[in-house]
């Protein structure tokens, strides 16, 4: 019998697709974190905050390229032109 792997998320993927955007690491001028307002030091626990923000930055910039685009809309003069291409090609008749 094989083994059966099974990847669960915590989040769908057009909420992923959405938000990843706006991640960011906590900072020092932030203040204390309201969560955990009993600690005055932010550490970070596998990389300093340096290659912290290259992990990040670099893990954002890989989703911003396999990610799909839920809500993409196009500009307004991008819809215009495409209206003209179709209409002087001849595919839609008004």
């Amino acid at each position: 019998m094989a083994d059966c792997v099974c990847v669960l998320s915590d989040t769908l993927p057009q909420e992923m697709s959405s938000s990843y955007q706006k991640f960011t690491l906590p900072s020092k001028e932030e203040g204390p974190f309201v969560t955990i307002a009993s600690y005055d030091e932010l550490t970070f626990m596998w990389y300093k905050e340096a290659q912290s923000k290259e992990y990040l930055k670099k893990w954002v910039l890989e989703r911003k390229m396999t990610q799909r685009v839920e809500d993409l809309q196009p500009f307004g003069c991008a819809t215009q032109t495409i209206l003209w291409l179709v209409l002087s090609e001849g595919l839609i008749r008004v």
